[in-house]
């Protein structure tokens, strides 16, 4: 019988922002820094890691600021249409921060889990030295 994968990637980047949040907040609630992640929340963790990028997200950003800044220069935009992209830039920074954070936090519990891993795994193996 084959098993079909879910596709856990966010389709957006508020929603993988929205995943993040409900992970961190389970994590927070539910689960000790001395116990290893359960599988399906590690691989959560590790999908979203993978997806979101800050580096991405601020060339992006980057690349906005400078077709803005050429639109202005040569007059093709109002005033009011440069508050407005101006206001939508600094949504977008907003994002790059809160994707940077997350980003940062995913990998070092993914890191603190890999501790407690190999700490157990060291551990069952003197186990079964002095067992035998």
């Amino acid at each position: 019988m084959s098993e079909e994968r879910e596709d856990l990637r966010p389709r957006s980047v508020s929603q993988a922002l929205m995943q993040y949040r409900d992970l961190r907040e389970y994590l927070d609630c539910y689960f000790s820094v001395r116990e290893p992640l359960p599988a399906d929340v590690r691989r959560r963790m590790e999908v979203l890691a993978t997806w979101m990028s800050a580096e991405t997200m601020a060339q992006n950003l980057a690349a906005s600021l400078r077709a803005l800044w050429c639109a202005v220069q040569s007059g093709e935009m109002s005033d009011s249409d440069v508050c407005d992209v101006l206001w939508l830039l600094a949504e977008q920074a907003e994002a790059v921060a809160d994707v940077a954070f997350a980003t940062e936090e995913l990998h070092g519990r993914l890191h603190h889990d890999d501790l407690i891993l190999a700490k157990r795994k060291r551990s069952a193996s003197r186990s079964g030295k002095t067992a035998a």
